[in-house]
Order: structure tokens, then sequence, then C-alpha cells
């Protein structure tokens, strides 16, 4: 009888390629696995392998082509395929990603991974109760899933079930560990015991817009008889202690003060169960300083009878990974720009490649984002402003939390606690919503925008409509 051929699974080179890739060595782990397809050209699991290691490398047409080479030797193979899915989708192909997901699925339809991927397509073309479904299926495969469970969360949050979606959401930290803990947190973490006399410390997890948008529990905590201390980014120090509610901030990687428990800031809502009826709203809750006020009043041109001053902000941070869906080109607001009567403000902080000519060109437009050092700043500047349009930045948060009229153009897939469907926010009374109709159609926002706007210079509409 002849000897059985080698198992490739439990040759050396495979074993090693797979401790390397458990390690975070991704050359070695590539090393090993080429070694594997050189002994066993048709073995496609150890093609599939490279693909990821390509990926994970950021060779991503490389990957590409280890992908199919697999899928062509072995297409029953459905780990290669949900693991094609999620490279298609990172290179934002989402119809090539569906169709390799959906091929997973057909030879898995119980593959978490695969499932996981398929929620996260539907995510993306703002089908949330179809992705919430998706979500609930790969957790009763697999119910510790903490990205299933963090995604399930934000479906559910967008489609305004804040009281489920506050608690899958909880799972983020396991699936991404958001928080920046530079410091032991000695307390023990608040679940809900009483506050009373009590001092929480409500560590940040995210940005900018969270910080400010989740402060506003503060003021619970104070009526539960306690006290918060926030931490934040340096560049919200100064304004968040002026943020009614809290105590005292203190910057990440500051030493804390003593205290008694502490919490992620953006659980707090799961802790006092809010739901939309119940979100707390009192605005405005952060003040500006009246000393930077002035010093801003002196640099903008005097204000006009009958011509608002308009804040205006058409990008975001370029880091933030759905950038290239909430922030958009300074070019397609020329027509806005040029409504007469309106004299626009530049908050712009973080310039893209063009925009300076841009500016250059119109001298009407005054330019004071990159003038300004920290939020304590911008909120004295908005507060010399009638009102202030932008994207879903963190200025949007600012305004509505000052109780300053703010429209926020959103694109077709909003950040979750925008919801869906809706013109108002129940987090910022003073915030109107403008959406894309339309994957990527901006158009259609801004010519809205520029309606109501030409209503207002013409006294047919109040600011807020």
């Amino acid at each position: 009888m002849p000897p059985a051929a080698p198992d490739p699974l439990n040759t050396p080179d495979f074993q090693a390629g797979l401790s390397a890739f458990s390690a975070g060595d991704l050359v070695s782990a590539e090393a090993a696995f080429r070694r594997v397809i050189r002994a066993f050209p048709d073995f496609a699991p150890a093609r599939g392998n490279i693909g990821v290691v390509l990926r994970r490398l950021e060779r991503m047409a490389e990957g590409q082509t280890m992908f199919h080479t697999a899928l062509a030797l072995d297409p029953a193979q459905g780990d290669i395929w949900s693991n094609l899915s999620s490279l298609e989708r990172e290179q934002r192909d989402n119809a090539a990603s569906e169709v390799a997901v959906r091929r997973a699925l057909r030879c898995s339809p119980t593959h978490v991974p695969a499932l996981c991927n398929l929620g996260n397509l539907l995510l993306d073309q703002a089908q949330f109760g179809e992705a919430a479904t998706s979500y609930r299926r790969a957790l009763q495969e697999r119910p510790n899933q903490a990205e299933a469970r963090k995604n399930l969360g934000l479906a559910l949050l967008t489609l305004g079930d804040l009281r489920e979606g506050y608690r899958e959401y909880e799972w983020r930290n396991t699936a991404e560990n958001l928080l920046d803990l530079k410091g032991d947190l000695k307390w023990p973490r608040w679940n809900g015991e009483s506050l009373q006399g009590k001092t929480l410390v409500a560590v940040t997890e995210q940005g900018f817009g969270d910080v400010i948008h989740f402060a506003r529990y503060g003021q619970l905590i104070e009526k539960l008889g306690g006290r918060m201390i926030l931490t934040c980014q340096g560049p919200l120090v100064r304004l968040m202690r002026n943020a009614i509610g809290v105590s005292h901030v203190v910057g990440q990687g500051d030493p804390l003060p003593e205290a008694d428990f502490w919490a992620p800031l953006m659980s707090l809502p799961l802790h006092f169960g809010t739901e939309i009826a119940t979100i707390p709203a009192p605005v405005p809750y952060i003040r500006s300083e009246p000393e930077l006020v002035e010093q801003w009043r002196a640099v903008l041109p005097p204000p006009v009878a009958g011509s608002p001053r308009v804040g205006i902000v058409w990008a975001g941070n370029p880091q933030h990974k759905n950038d290239h869906n909430r922030s958009l080109p300074l070019p397609l607001l020329d027509g806005l720009l040029q409504e007469t009567g309106v004299r626009f403000v530049s908050l712009q902080r973080d310039m893209r490649p063009g925009d300076a000519e841009v500016l250059a060109a119109r001298p009407d437009l005054i330019h004071v984002g990159q003038r300004l050092s920290t939020f304590a700043d911008t909120a004295a500047i908005l507060e010399n402003l009638d009102m202030v349009i932008s994207v879903d930045t963190s200025v949007v948060h600012l305004a509505g939390a000052m109780a300053k009229p703010v429209w926020a153009l959103l694109p077709l897939v909003p950040d979750w606690r925008w919801m869906l469907g809706r013109h108002d926010s129940p987090w910022y009374p003073t915030l109107r919503l403008y959406r894309q109709p339309r994957l990527g159609d901006w158009g259609a926002v801004i010519a809205e925008v520029r309606a109501h706007l030409r209503a207002i210079v013409a006294r047919r509409r109040p600011v807020l409509i």
C-alpha cells in the first residue's frame, strides 16, 4: 500500500504560518504559507491565508488576486469568500463584496464572519433592519461575537431603539478597545449604584463630538446627588470647564483626583435608561467665555442688519473611518456661498487639497478656522454668529449644546444618533437635519439648504425651520 499523502494542514510550514500570524509577524507568516503552496500548489487554504496576510499588510491588489486564485482551486471555501468580501468592502467595492459574501453564505449559511460582513454591507446601504437581522443570525451561532453585538447596537440605535441599542453597544469596548485608559482606574465601574455624595469619573472613549454630546449627563448625575469628573482630549479641556454638570475636567493622561466610581462616558445613557422620550436635552449646557467672545467679535466684520452671519464647515477629521461619506468637497458649496445677503464664516480647520485655492478666490468668505486653537475659541466665535451650517462634525454638537441654530448636512447612511427619516433631533432642539436622498447626492442637500437660507434672508422664514 502506498504511503498516505501528507496533510498540508499538519505540515511544519503551515503551522509555522499560523503561529507567526497569531504573533503578529506577518512577514514570517507570508513566507511560511508560500513554502506550503510551493509544496502543495493546489491547496486553497494556504493561498487564502496568504490573502489574509496581504490584506493586513495593505497589499490589497495582491491579496485580491490570491483570494481569487484560491477560489478557482476550491470554490467551496466559505472562509475565503468571506475574507474576499471584507477586502472588497475595504476597497469600497460594495457590489463585489456582496457577491463574495453571498457566495460564502451559499457555502455555509451559518458562517458567522460572513453574516457579520453581510450586516456591514447592509448598514452601508442604509438597510438597518436587514442588517440587524443578519447580526442576530450571527449571534445565534456565536452569542459573544463582540463585533456583531456592537454593530447590532449601532443598527438598533439608528432605528430609534435606544434601550436595546445601548445594551448591545456596550460590546464596543470588547470589539474595539476604545477606552484610552492612561493611568489606573482604581475604583469600581459604575453600574447604576447610588451616587448620593459620590464622585464618578466619566472616561472619554471616542471623538470630540461624543464628549460634547454626552457631557449633558453630568446634570443627571448632579440630580442624583453626585458629581462628575470628565476626562477629555486636550483641545476640549478649557471648553468643558464651562459645561453645566461637569465638576472637574482632566486632560487625557493627566492624574485623576479621588473618586468613587468610573464609567465610559458613552455608557451613561444605558445606565440612565435613556429612550427617545427621556433624552436629556436642556440647552444650552455649554457656555462660552465672555472675554473670548469679545476677542473674536473684534476679528469679524461688524454685523449688517438683515445679513445673517453663518458659520460653515464642509469636512471633518480626515482620519475618521466614515470621512469619505460625511465630508464634501468645498467646490460643491460654491452655489451656496454665492447667496447674496449672507456673510459666510469658514470654521474649517482641516484643509483638503484644493481648499486653499478656492478660499483665495473668494475674498468675501471670512476664513478663521485655522486660527481656532481650542474649542473654547470655537464656542466664542459661534456666539458671534447667527447660525451654523456643517457636515457631521464636532461643530454641530457644540452649536447644539450652546443652543445655536445649526443645520447638519448628513450622508444617506447617518451616524446612529441622528436616526432615520426625521429633520429634527431629540438631542439638540436647535438642530435641523438635511439628509441625502441617495448615496452621495450632496447636490440635493445643498439645493434644499440654499432654498431655506434664501427664505431666511428674504425674511419669509425664521432661522429655525
